[in-house]
């Protein structure tokens, strides 16, 4: 039978806070025990039956255990739940002669037995209960402890029975706490041989230094290799010896994992930053490629890395790039096969997506694949698209010398790695492009500068070397006419006006060239103060016949009271003669041009104003933008003659003499050209 005994205070001490004391052994023997513990004031209130020996964890106190032999006939000795003592601190009670039980021989909880001879005297029966009470408190709060642990934590004897064991203890070995004390420690470390083995060499180790440290693989209650650090100690039982060994188990995998994820991206990554690097520093696709692949090889311990790309009819795939492990790979560049025998890469030119080979020794021996994986000594292989906005710029093909496998996340790298190649491929393209649109620009440009520099000359040489001729045969055909005017043949002298008005025409053209192309050799200007009215008079009168010509009404109104202007006479002549020429021109016939003069004061400055308006089609203000531009003719003018310089001619001579050309257009029709000039 059993009996619970509330601890109480004895000599003014207060009672430890633990359950109550369970008595264990024949009725004898507890009234034996109970009176000897009232005695010592601990008290005995009431008797239980051994059901209470099967109380929950949190109700068992310690366990006083009367081992008296009975005499024959009389019941045993109430049974003793076989868990209570594997974990439960005991005080065993052997009456006098006899010796400790043979079931308490090699008991795995022997450190915490203390055993007292029946008849001793109170002090000593009470001293070593408050001993066990003591020793119960210090369990109860390491277990305690010990639960909230998330490291696993047992103990066992040296033959491998469990003692104890924490929750994360029950997690990783898969059984209930009541299934695990008192029996032998499932096979953690393997199969029951493997685990026996381990335990022989921990309690080596431990009797040998008490301490045990070290990385290890544990099986877990789900069959999952788990790596874990171990930690063992020794145990010793109240009386010094030893008695078992403690293990703390922490589980690392996963922050294994999670490092080595962390290290697998950064290698990652570190690859993909090499190979912007490389599109970055360099713009030649050969060269990009061929470190983007070096690298690709290097660091994922690759035999092979090559670059497949199709053809312009897009029936064949064939080597353009590769990088090799070593010189006893074979090099396939320039190596093609059709699409449609090339089944793993017609599949990624079909779906887009990745395709791996992880085994070779599982393809067909016949297929092109087995073909070109023997020739580079490859097992396994993946292919990724090199995709640029849906399009495949390829395919990146990756060989391995052994069989492997590949997981998700290094497929998925696999793509950022084709996707990186293809910026790469796309950018090195971009730019070849934008090379030769350069160059070939370049080349017109050279060659338009080479048009105008032979230009240059020609104009040069035909102002140059016309301009002394020609000169010569004005002034020849001007003392001819001096002389016929005498004679009185009208149709000479006709025929010899109209020549001197060409040949003067002509000396203009040369005048304005001169002025324009070349400012050195154009005369350099003279200024006078002379009479405006008399200068335009002069020009105005020489432009009436170009008037009459074109069915033109010229109108003037320039007064003859102009005041005296310092001006480049020829200059100014020539500038005005060149606005009254190009307003006659574009007027149409029977339209008009009006020719005003007249001064003004702008902004404190008194100027000298020439104004022509002609009746001619309006301009745009992109070609009133343009028009002192040399050679610049507008849109829909091919057919009117002229050379393109007049308007630049007059913007020189404004320049010269501090003035400027306005012009304006209502853009439809009419067109009015100010000379304005400082007097």
């Amino acid at each position: 039978m059993s009996a619970v005994l509330p601890v109480t205070a004895r000599a003014g001490r207060p009672a430890p806070e633990v359950p109550s004391v369970r008595l264990v052994g024949d009725a004898d023997a507890v009234a034996w025990v109970a009176r000897v513990l009232v005695a010592s004031h601990h008290g005995a209130e009431r008797i239980l039956d051994e059901e209470s020996l099967s109380a929950s964890e949190e109700e068992r106190g310690p366990i006083v255990w009367v081992a008296r032999p009975h005499p024959a006939g009389a019941n045993g000795p109430c049974p003793v739940v076989d868990e209570a003592v594997w974990s439960i601190p005991c005080l065993v009670v052997v009456p006098l002669g006899e010796v400790v039980p043979d079931t308490l021989t090699g008991h795995p909880s022997v450190e915490s037995f203390d055993i007292v001879r029946e008849g001793a005297d109170e002090a000593v029966l009470g001293a070593r209960l408050e001993r066990l009470l003591l020793l119960h408190r210090r369990r109860t709060q390491t277990e305690v402890a010990l639960q909230n642990l998330s490291d696993a934590v047992y103990t066992r004897t040296f033959d491998g029975f469990v003692t104890s064991a924490n929750a994360a203890a029950e997690r990783l070995l898969g059984r209930p706490r009541e299934h695990l004390l008192g029996r032998p420690l499932p096979p953690v470390w393997g199969t029951p041989e493997e685990t026996a083995e381990e335990l022989r060499k921990t309690n080596e180790a431990v009797l040998a230094s008490e301490r045990l440290a070290g990385r290890t693989v544990a099986i877990d209650a789900k069959g999952r290799a788990r790596i874990v650090d171990q930690e063992s100690f020794l145990l010793r039982d109240g009386h010094g010896a030893p008695c078992g060994v403690q293990t703390i188990l922490t589980d690392v995998t996963e922050e294994l994992e999670s490092k080595e994820k962390l290290r697998r991206e950064a290698d990652r990554n570190a690859v993909l930053a090499a190979i912007a690097a490389a599109g970055r520093d360099s713009v030649d696709l050969d060269t990009v490629l061929a470190v983007s692949l070096e690298t690709l090889g290097a660091t994922l311990g690759a035999r092979a890395v090559l670059l497949y790309q199709l053809d312009r009819e897009r029936t064949r795939f064939g080597v353009t790039h590769q990088w090799r492990a070593d010189d006893d790979v074979e090099s396939l560049i320039g190596v093609s096969v059709p699409v449609e025998v090339a089944t793993n890469l017609k599949t990624i030119l079909e779906t887009h997506g990745p395709s791996v080979i992880p085994d070779a020794a599982r393809l067909e021996p016949t297929s092109a694949a087995t073909g070109q994986m023997t020739r580079l000594g490859g097992l396994s292989a993946a292919g990724v698209p090199v995709l640029r906005q849906d399009e495949l710029l390829g395919v990146l093909g990756l060989v391995w010398a052994a069989p492997r496998a590949f997981p998700e996340d290094e497929l998925d790298f696999f793509g950022r790695l084709g996707g990186l190649l293809a910026l790469s491929i796309h950018a090195a393209r971009l730019h070849g492009e934008l090379q030769e649109k350069l160059e070939a620009l370049a080349e017109a440009h050279r060659k338009r500068d080479e048009s105008d520099r032979q230009r240059q000359s020609l104009q040069s040489m035909l102002v140059h070397d016309l301009k002394n001729p020609l000169s010569a045969v004005q002034a020849a055909i001007e003392l001819v006419l001096e002389r016929e005017q005498r004679s009185g043949d009208q149709r000479l002298e006709r025929i010899l006006r109209n020549s001197l008005a060409s040949a003067r025409g002509l000396s203009g053209l040369i005048e304005d060239a001169l002025v324009v192309f070349r400012p050195e050799d154009a005369p350099v200007p003279e200024k006078d103060l002379v009479s405006a009215s008399d200068a335009l008079a002069l020009t105005i009168e020489e432009a009436r016949w170009l008037a009459q010509a074109r069915s033109v009404s010229l109108v003037a109104e320039v007064p003859t009271d102009l005041p005296l202007v310092k001006l480049d006479r020829a200059r100014f002549r020539r500038a005005v003669a060149n606005l009254l020429a190009n307003a006659l021109k574009f007027t149409p016939r029977g339209g008009s041009v009006l020719v005003r003069a007249f001064t003004q004061s702008a902004d404190g400055t008194r100027e000298l104003v020439v104004r022509v308006s002609d009746t001619g089609p309006g301009l745009s203000e992109e070609t009133i933008a343009r028009l002192t531009t040399p050679w610049f003719r507008a849109a829909g003018t091919a057919s009117i003659p002229g050379t393109g310089l007049g308007l630049a001619v007059v913007e020189r001579v404004a320049q010269e003499h501090g003035g400027r050309l306005d012009v304006e257009s209502d853009g439809k029709s009419g067109s009015t050209f100010s000379l304005r000039l400082p007097c």
